[in-house]
């Protein structure tokens, strides 16, 4: 692990650096998120963000729908398979 330490300003804090590090990779490929959508306001690329998001949320939220719809009716039928009385309220409502 590499530390630097780089005073600031002639004064006697100093800055400890950590670079070539975990930490720092993370932080490096965490901030590469927030460029890329500065790039792409800058160059009017949103639209290729919009569309895909767009897409993506319209389909979550029909599994989700879906799921909740079909919810009821499963847990009554893996309520048949559990062989005890004890235990089947937890299925089906």
């Amino acid at each position: 692990m590499r530390i630097h330490l780089v005073a600031q300003d002639q004064s006697s804090t100093l800055i400890f650096l950590v670079k070539n590090t975990m930490l720092g990779s993370f932080i490096a490929g965490a901030s590469a998120y927030g460029r890329a959508v500065q790039l792409c306001f800058k160059y009017k690329l949103w639209i290729y963000f919009l569309a895909p998001a767009l897409i993506s949320i319209l389909l979550g939220g029909g599994m989700i729908y879906g799921v909740w719809m079909v919810s009821d009716d499963l847990g009554n039928w893996m309520a048949g398979f559990w062989p005890f009385n004890w235990g089947r309220s937890g299925s089906t409502m």
